[in-house]
């Protein structure tokens, strides 16, 4: 079983017909891995075994949807993970939940998946995922697809007296979300809280840039403030300010690039 567990962090089902972007009540699963190549074996190849053979099977067995992406930025620049859509909650637990139903559907597909499990250990070493559930709040994304590139930011909430995370949330949803599309449009933003993982009982924001040029509109090569980014921040200043009274976030962040 682990041989499948190990191969899944790039081939995770999804069986919904996802759409263009997450939705609220999406739940969200990224699994981040360093790859540890086996002796003769590139990148290069081992990124081509996993789109071209290992992602297509899966779909082709499943009819299911899944992305790949790669570290550009931040805590785990380098190293890459598998982003999977679940409809909800109870959709996700179908296939990973310590129930009979999900040992099923893991048997079904670990004799499905034998040939190239068997393919990706001659690639690669085994690896120890690290990851993190999200249920998608709120927002509107943009198409995943080649070339998108979707910063996480994990934010620990630090509330002011007499208020919750409801109220942090509701606020973001009506006010700031709003604020940043008005502001640039191109951009998709959603809101979630991480409710299993590495980071459960954090707040993750995903930004979706339709490519490398529209991010540095807002940061520069060094990651500072662009004048473009400072203008929208005196823009809307007072609901930024409005958010603060209720409380704070700090953030460490990943920037993927999906492949």
């Amino acid at each position: 079983m682990k041989k499948l567990f190990f191969t899944a962090i790039f081939i995770m089902a999804v069986t919904f017909v996802f759409g263009q972007s997450f939705e609220k009540g999406n739940l969200v699963g990224i699994h981040v891995a360093e790859l540890k190549l086996k002796p003769g074996v590139t990148e290069d190849q081992a990124v081509a075994f996993v789109l071209e053979k290992l992602i297509p099977a899966w779909e082709e067995n499943s009819g299911t949807k899944e992305f790949l992406m790669r570290g550009v930025r931040g805590k785990y620049a380098g190293k890459y993970a598998t982003l999977t859509v679940f409809k909800d909650e109870k959709h996700r637990d179908k296939y990973w939940a310590n129930t009979s139903e999900a040992a099923e559907v893991q048997k079904r597909t670990q004799d499905a998946m034998k040939d190239l499990t068997e393919e990706a250990d001659k690639l690669w070493y085994p690896m120890e995922p690290i990851y993190n559930d999200y249920l998608i709040y709120a927002g509107k994304g943009i198409e995943i697809k080649k070339g998108v590139i979707i910063g996480l930011h994990n934010q620990s909430l630090k509330l002011n007296q007499g208020s919750t995370e409801q109220q942090y949330l509701d606020y973001c949803a009506e006010n700031v979300l709003p604020a940043v599309k008005s502001y640039m449009p191109t951009l998709g933003v959603n809101i979630s809280k991480s409710i299993r993982g590495a980071d459960s009982t954090k707040l993750g924001t995903f930004y979706f840039f339709p490519d490398q040029s529209v991010r540095d509109l807002l940061f520069d090569k060094d990651d500072n403030q662009t004048q473009y980014f400072k203008d929208y921040w005196i823009k809307y200043q007072d609901i930024y300010d409005g958010w603060s009274k209720i409380g704070s976030t700090e953030d460490t962040y990943t920037d993927w690039i999906v492949l």
